[in-house]
């Protein structure tokens, strides 16, 4: 089987413009500037004491003080409309994560079970409708629907992987994606039907 998201992946690349790779360059040059214990030519000229540099280190800026991308709302929307619409075909292990921040490939991916290729389809057909009907959208593009193993559904900012138990186990995208943050999802019950006595009653 082939593997849906190299597909996507060699059709989402990233050109930088010729100004942020500068850019870039500064920074990596102020990071490595960092790494030095004291400022260089505090280094050369011997002058620095330990209380200085300890101040001069506490107001370096680094890599985590750098301002994450903001959540864009609409997606999350997105992402958790689709596990919504998964878990009305009972879709087991139901798992959002958001790459927004580490990936170029998508905001969220939406990542759910199906136990059988008919469930699979199932699955891929009601986020489909879902998103047509709430968002007015289709996905940019569809893969593995004709095996039913993975199913990958692409909104652009909102990936959906569907798979089969074993396939998602061999694959392991939460394993890969690890150090992505999870975005809580708590499936919705259907309010129950009235039973037919209580519709007889009624009347």
């Amino acid at each position: 089987m082939s593997d849906p998201l190299e597909k996507v992946m060699a059709e989402k690349t990233i050109v930088t413009p010729p100004d942020e790779r500068e850019h870039q360059d500064l920074d990596h040059q102020d990071l490595e500037y960092q790494d030095l214990e004291y400022p260089l030519d505090a280094q050369l000229d011997g002058e620095l004491d330990l209380d200085e540099a300890q101040a001069m280190t506490e107001i370096r800026p680094s890599v985590d003080d750098e301002a994450k991308a903001p959540i864009d709302e609409q997606a999350k929307a997105l992402a958790l409309a689709i596990a919504t619409a998964a878990d009305d075909r009972k879709a087991g292990n139901i798992t959002i994560l958001q790459t927004g921040d580490i990936s170029y490939l998508a905001d969220y991916f939406v990542i759910v079970t199906g136990f059988s290729n008919v469930q699979v389809r199932a699955i891929a057909n009601s986020v489909e409708a879902a998103v047509a009907i709430s968002f007015d959208r289709l996905p940019l593009r569809t893969e593995g629907m004709s095996e039913g193993r993975w199913v990958l559904q692409d909104y652009g900012e909102v990936i959906v992987h569907i798979f089969l138990p074993d396939d998602r186990d061999f694959y392991d995208l939460e394993a890969f994606w690890g150090h992505a943050q999870r975005l809580e999802f708590t499936p919705t019950p259907l309010s129950p039907l009235p039973s037919y006595q209580h519709r007889q009653n009624s009347y």
